[in-house]
């Protein structure tokens, strides 16, 4: 059931980028586990079948690879991604990274003396995010994604990594590092057919475990009004609010999907329009003002209205942003924004198709880690040009008015503020809530459909001349 990518590319020469993936994250933790989704991926780097204690990284580093540029690794509540940047120029390093794989897959031994060692590594990493944003965090995240999410942050919690069992990360490490849910992701200057065999070669005889525990897809749960966190802190530098909206939602990967984040991207680019001019305006109600998409995980996705403010100007930016939000909602865009929209998202897709032979590995790789960890779409630069092509130059602003229904969808709508301790007033929950209902209250007017038709110079300067040439013989 093992899933693998193999592209070949030639930027960097003579290098490859390289990815396991397992689709596996802390949501899959079981009560006595909290935390252990984090700590097996630092335990591979301490000890496997064919690299005992520390000599993976021994290995590796001797190969002229880093730790952290070159090895590294990260766990979120999905997936766990281990990343290696290899030479390819050595066949015999090439075929080492497919068993140091195959460790990380299936042979990582739990050594009792190195997980002793790395508690204290782990929990150094753990005390190191009680920043203001750590704490903040902790705050925040119960309200955006719910309490299993808050309850399953990968870092866990000072209790479990200071008294957990060996045999219960043990068990995580049984139940879930298993083929079917595994993807293996190599870019760089190979050769496919010779990376398919080494695939097959060190992956083929992996089992899935009997009994096989099911993979539950566990989504951010859905809220019938808007959830309101205020979070204040003296380290925080300065004030801010976002309006995220979440959907449930799995990406089908069609056509019409295709065609759906081509609206949503033009849609974002009028928003962020608005936003940036109400930012220069005699009064501005923020600093900045951003909006955009964001996916949280392969079925959940949102769309998120943020913006930074003076101490005190949280629930004047709450009303505005949600004034924004109604005004799209209501009246869609004009024709004369879609069009600076469209030109602006042709011109990125024809900046994409110009760097496809130039793009180097990294981008790549990424590009095809998103389609295992959040079920993005690949057609390829010239296939997605092609679609983008065609479908910018058909889509009506009618169509465009009629996703803005479906873009700004919520199952949960959440309101996150952070304000420093130093402001001289910190807005309770109850005044946000009322900052969105004066939002509902005010009279709306539509855009305005301005026609950009003006020169840039109403009257062109004088050409100059040229009024004296020298000449230096000595350089030419």
């Amino acid at each position: 059931g093992l899933t693998y990518y193999i592209q070949k590319n030639k930027r960097p020469e003579k290098r490859a980028s390289v990815r396991l993936s397992v689709h596996t994250g802390s949501l899959l933790e079981d009560d006595d586990q909290l935390g252990l989704a984090h700590f097996t991926e630092h335990m591979a780097f301490n000890g496997t079948t064919h690299f005992p204690h520390n000599d993976l990284i021994k290995y590796l580093e001797s190969t002229g690879q880093q730790f952290g540029p070159h090895i590294n690794a990260e766990t979120g509540f999905d997936d766990t991604t281990y990343k290696l940047e290899i030479p390819t120029d050595s066949p015999e390093v090439v075929s080492r990274t497919f068993l140091v794989l195959e460790d990380w897959a299936r042979g990582v031994t739990f050594d009792p003396e190195e997980i002793t060692k790395e508690r204290g590594v782990v929990i150094e990493e753990w005390r190191t995010g009680r920043n203001a944003n750590g704490r903040a965090q902790d705050a925040q995240l119960p309200v955006l994604m719910g309490p299993r999410f808050a309850s399953r942050k990968p870092i866990g919690t000072l209790e479990s990594l200071n008294g957990f069992k060996p045999e219960a990360l043990r068990r995580f490490y049984k139940d879930w590092y298993r083929p079917d849910l595994m993807s293996v992701i190599v870019v760089g200057d190979i050769e496919p057919d010779e990376v398919e065999k080494q695939i097959k070669e060190h992956f083929a005889s992996l089992v899935n475990p009997t009994p096989e525990h099911p993979r539950p897809e566990i989504a951010i749960p859905p809220a019938k009004d808007e959830v309101v966190s205020v979070f204040t802190d003296p380290e925080l530098g300065g004030a801010g609010v976002a309006f995220i909206g979440v959907q449930n939602y799995r990406d089908p990967r069609t056509y019409q999907s295709f065609k759906s984040d081509l609206m949503a991207r033009l849609l974002s680019r009028v928003l962020n329009e608005r936003l940036n001019e109400l930012a220069h305006t005699r009064n501005p109600p923020w600093i900045g003002a951003h909006a955009g998409s964001a996916q949280f995980s392969l079925v959940d996705r949102g769309v998120s209205l943020g913006a930074g403010v003076l101490d005190d100007g949280i629930p004047r930016a709450v009303t505005q942003l949600a004034l924004e939000r109604r005004r799209l909602l209501e009246f869609g865009a004009t024709e004369t924004e879609l069009e600076r929209a469209r030109k602006n998202l042709q011109t990125q897709f024809e900046r994409y198709l110009a760097d496809k032979d130039t793009a180097d590995s990294h981008t790549k790789v990424d590009e095809l880690l998103r389609v295992v960890t959040l079920g993005e779409g690949v057609a390829g630069v010239e296939a997605e040009y092609e679609i983008a092509k065609k479908v910018l130059a058909e889509v009506t602003l009618k169509e465009v008015n009629q996703y803005v229904s479906t873009w700004l969808k919520v199952d949960r709508a959440v309101v996150l503020v952070t304000v420093p301790g130093r402001a001289k007033s910190i807005p309770t929950e109850e005044a946000i809530h009322a900052a969105f209902d004066a939002a509902d209250k005010q009279k709306l007017e539509a855009p305005k459909a301005t026609e950009e038709k003006k020169p840039l110079l109403a009257k062109l300067p004088e050409p100059g001349k040229v009024v004296k040439v020298e000449e230096f013989p000595a350089i030419g």
